[in-house]
């Protein structure tokens, strides 16, 4: 009997050890890292992962990283860079990668955490760098990642007799212009200070937090990412401003790191895209926000009641809740940019009120209204925050989904922030 009971506890003493070893042997060290891209201008936090002192990035942020977007099928994930004409396909826990249509193996096989896919760093650092050409400094202590061109070279090139500009070609083809003394005393000027340079847009929610969910399933989430997308591309298409998205895939970020993005990258405006709902199914039209400790309404007040309910889900991030001053002092520091977010409110109403009634999606413009929003709070440019549409309206649920209603609402505050820009920059900046 007593040799029962002590074969018992070694069983169970020896299946503890079996079951906690791995975790042991394999545990996994996690660190925020800061990358610096200075090709492209940009700051922005990522994730690497430790195990077995190996260490990984997820593909997402990868992806992220170089302005690439992924693909996933069964066991192979790709990543596309449409900038960079670059495809890599990665294959879960193999050490075998296809850049375009080269083969190549990494020294570890890719892993998966938590159903996310994680690539050796190494391979990012020097095979991916040489790919690109591009140098990556990897400063470990301090937890930096940063981003370089490799030296290029000069190429001079006669204008005129009186006027010479260097002309410096870049890894992918493209030129950039550097001007004589003359010429960078005119893009130095007033217009050259008051001109939009970078936009940043906010694809509302994402992640563990869907938003609003329409009668019929549909996500909040999804809709605002892929006008998002769309509104990125028109503007990048008819322009040269940079065009900055919060997040570009499925995933949850907070609403201070979102503010944080468009403060890092010194933005110029910053738009807040997300589709509305109502307790009302019958509750529906387009909106638009900007900041302010008063709501100017009650309905406004549940809006942003609504969409602040996501400070929920980052409080074991350590967020807090905040107190009416905060809400005072948020308020003052937005007082300085009130009239441009006012300003382009108000020509985005004015644009969706006419584009939507010409094409008969019979979604009614409701007006601009203010309330208080923490996505808003923490930027220090003109921001507004959009509804498009009541995704709780099963009508207007029918048409958030359709590709012809995100192309128009898209294409309606692309137009907005053209008209914005042309009147900002001639108006040097609404100078009276």
């Amino acid at each position: 009997m007593i040799y029962n009971k002590k074969k018992t506890i070694f069983t169970i003493i020896a299946s503890l050890i079996f079951l906690i070893s791995p975790f042991i042997l394999h545990a996994i060290g996690i660190k925020d890292v800061l990358v610096i891209d200075n090709i492209s201008g940009l700051k922005h936090s990522i994730v690497i992962v430790t195990k077995d002192k190996i260490e990984y990035i997820s593909v997402t942020d990868f992806a992220y990283m170089f302005d690439g977007y992924l693909e996933k099928k069964d066991f192979l994930t790709k990543a596309i860079f449409t900038d960079k004409n670059k495809k890599i396909t990665f294959n879960h826990s193999s050490k075998e990668v296809l850049i375009d249509e080269k083969k190549i193996y990494l020294q570890s096989p890719t892993i998966l955490i938590k159903k996310n896919l994680y690539i050796p760093f190494d391979f990012v650092k020097r095979k991916w760098a040489e790919e690109l050409n591009v140098n990556v400094e990897w400063k470990e202590k301090q937890a930096i990642l940063i981003l370089n061109k490799k030296k290029e070279r000069k190429i001079e090139k006669k204008i005129t007799e009186e006027k010479k500009i260097t002309g410096k070609e870049d890894i992918y083809g493209n030129k950039e212009i550097f001007y004589t003394n003359t010429e960078r005393k005119k893009e130095n000027s007033s217009y050259g200070k008051y001109r939009i340079k970078t936009i940043v847009i906010d694809p509302g929610h994402g992640g563990k937090d869907p938003g609003a969910i329409g009668p019929t399933g549909v996500k909040e989430k999804d809709i605002t990412l892929d006008i998002a997308k769309r509104l990125k591309k028109l503007i990048e298409t008819k322009t040269d401003i940079r065009v900055i998205l919060t997040r570009y895939f499925d995933e949850f970020v907070t609403l201070k790191k979102r503010s944080d993005i468009a403060n890092m990258n010194k933005a110029d405006l910053f738009i807040s895209i997300h589709v509305n709902a109502s307790f009302s199914r019958i509750a529906g039209g387009f909106e638009t926000y900007y900041l302010s400790a008063q709501a100017s309404d009650d309905m406004a007040r549940a809006v942003s009641v609504l969409e602040n309910g996501v400070i929920e889900l980052e409080k074991d991030k350590g967020e807090k809740d905040y107190d009416y001053t905060e809400l005072i002092l948020a308020d003052m520091a937005q007082n300085q940019f009130i009239e441009e977010s006012i300003e382009l409110a108000g020509i985005l109403q004015r644009i969706v009120f006419m584009r939507l009634r010409i094409r008969r999606l019979k979604i009614k413009s409701r007006g601009i209204k203010s309330a208080f929003f923490y996505v808003l709070k923490g930027v220090t440019m003109p921001s507004i925050l959009i509804e498009v549409a009541f995704i709780s309206n099963p009508k207007e649920e029918r048409k958030i989904k359709q590709d012809y209603f995100k192309s128009i609402t898209s294409k309606c505050i692309c137009d907005a922030i053209l008209e914005y820009k042309k009147r900002y920059e001639d108006s040097l900046g609404f100078t009276r």
